[in-house]
């Protein structure tokens, strides 16, 4: 569990804080596309592409918000499998097992 929280805590920690704050429905662009943008050509997570780094960032804010987790689990656990398959494997035993610990552990399991 130690090695779960400290996973969570790394993808929340990996999120700039303008990013994890609300904004309304009709607010301008989302501020991640240009974040997203920067990070996927930097190469630092070669398997990261645009699409999932703002679905990432944003189900991170909705969730650091207040807004039901449910694709939380799913995004941290896609971002680790595209990126460093071996703490999927290790810690895990696989992607589905990711998502179902990262899962139980957002909904409080």
């Amino acid at each position: 569990m130690k090695k779960l929280v400290m996973l969570l805590g790394a993808a929340v920690m990996a999120v700039p804080a303008p990013f994890v704050v609300s904004a309304p429905a009709h607010a301008a662009a989302n501020p991640a596309v240009d974040y997203c943008r920067q990070i996927v050509a930097s190469g630092e997570l070669p398997n990261l592409t645009l699409g999932n780094c703002v679905a990432l960032l944003t189900t991170v804010a909705n969730y650091e918000n207040g807004l039901p987790g449910d694709g939380y689990a799913t995004q941290v656990c896609r971002l680790y499998e595209q990126n460093y398959p071996e703490i999927i494997d290790d810690e895990f035993g696989g992607y589905s097992a990711c998502v179902q610990a990262l899962h139980d552990a957002v909904q409080g399991g």
